[in-house]
């Protein structure tokens, strides 16, 4: 699903006067690649940015391969305008965070380092990652690992049960840790300026196993992530617990009509 932010949305100081595209034409869905269950499924479409006369491409490629659980996300954007895209900005993630058998969960922000998950040590830190989890426990339950290897990301978890609550927080302002609430959380990126004809995006790795196999999947992820052209897959089990969870994904872009701090 794409939309886009009806209000302003982001981290405070990125200015004002903004562009939306409201909805996405030229929709297309390519399931050429995808085969019972798994494989990769392509979608494609068009948002118009009217009081700017600017149009981009969208593209969300998801890949489930055999036997992992976890799906990669790429989304690129596509400039199909004469002039400069720019203050372009992208949220990933779901209204409703409910995982395993619980509606209200632990998330918790952070960064993947040397292998490890690594929670903030505060909250006005760059967050690449977000551990979201179904107990307290760190041997019972199921969990989620939340991950981007994309440059510049940052993450947010706020209240349940609107995609549009994540996307009007400011990362840099959000509790490293939620405590036990049912929520929303997202994946941001104030993505580079687009001339025309260029791309630019975010990947995105979410994976789903019980609690006590999460770390394995962190360590498979930091080594695969060495190379920035090269997939990333996390093998874990079951494979069932991925299409359990990652049920409402969302994304939402815009652009702004000023420049961006």
């Amino acid at each position: 699903m794409l939309t886009s932010d009806a209000r302003h949305g982001g981290p405070d100081g990125m200015g004002t006067g903004s562009s939306y595209a409201m909805a996405l034409s030229n929709r297309s869905l390519n399931i050429a690649g995808y085969q019972e269950g798994l494989g990769s499924i392509v979608t494609t479409g068009t948002l118009n940015f009217s009081s700017l006369n600017q149009s981009a491409s969208i593209t969300h490629t998801y890949t489930l391969k055999a036997g992992d659980a976890f799906v990669n996300m790429d989304s690129r954007l596509t400039n199909l305008s004469s002039t400069a895209l720019t203050n372009v900005r992208m949220w990933l993630g779901t209204g409703d965070d409910f995982i395993g058998e619980a509606d209200a969960n632990y998330k918790i922000k952070g960064n993947i380092t040397a292998g490890a998950f690594v929670p903030l040590a505060g909250s006005n830190n760059a967050s690449n990652a977000l551990m979201v989890t179904e107990t307290s426990s760190t041997t019972s339950g199921s969990a989620v690992l939340f991950y981007s290897t994309t440059a510049g990301v940052d993450t947010v978890h706020t209240s349940c049960c609107n995609f549009s609550n994540a996307i009007n927080q400011d990362p840099r302002t959000v509790a490293v840790t939620s405590g036990q609430t049912d929520g929303s959380y997202a994946m941001f990126l104030r993505a580079a300026d687009l001339a025309p004809g260029q791309s630019g995006g975010l990947s995105v790795y979410y994976a789903a196993a019980p609690v006590a196999q999460l770390n394995d999947a962190i360590v498979s992820v930091d080594n695969a992530a060495g190379n920035a052209s090269k997939s990333v897959y996390v093998r874990l089990t079951p494979a069932a617990a991925c299409m359990a969870t990652c049920r409402s994904l969302t994304m939402r872009c815009t652009t702004r009509s000023v420049a961006a701090c």
